[in-house]
């Protein structure tokens, strides 16, 4: 079984409509700018959501568990695990809604997911984004 991911998408919210379906609001590229008012902010908090969604080549319904790490700056601020199934479909879709973060600096966010198949490991996908906190400059008056 070759499980590829498909997509890893990082937003700020994650919705489920009627009909199983997703929508995702405001969604980021591979960094998110965060535009301070003052320069005396000592942390940013900030909710963030996460779509992994995996392909597999042949319609499997089998349940697959995963680990996901979350780590900034290279310290680990989270470990998530759970389960989940394609149903009748190629693709997976794993939303991660409104994750909470403090962030301090500017730095780099990783995700490290581990998806097991009846805990023997399947694949391993690691997704980075760059986390920007830009503050105003002090003026002289």
């Amino acid at each position: 079984m070759d499980l590829k991911v498909k997509d890893v998408i990082l937003c700020d919210d994650i919705r489920i409509e009627q009909g199983n379906k997703f929508s995702l609001m405001g969604l980021y590229g591979d960094r998110v700018r965060i535009t301070t008012k003052s320069d005396e902010v000592k942390a940013i908090r900030l909710s963030l959501s996460l779509m992994l969604r995996l392909e597999q080549p042949t319609i499997n319904r089998k349940e697959y568990s995963f680990d996901l790490k979350i780590a900034f700056a290279n310290q680990e601020m989270a470990l998530v695990n759970g389960t989940f199934s394609f149903g009748d479909n190629m693709i997976a879709s794993v939303p991660f809604n409104r994750l909470e973060f403090q962030f301090e600096n500017s730095g780099e966010l990783k995700f490290e997911f581990v998806i097991k198949d009846k805990n023997v490991k399947v694949l391993e996908h690691t997704e980075t984004f760059s986390i920007e906190i830009i503050k105003p400059i002090p003026s002289n008056h």
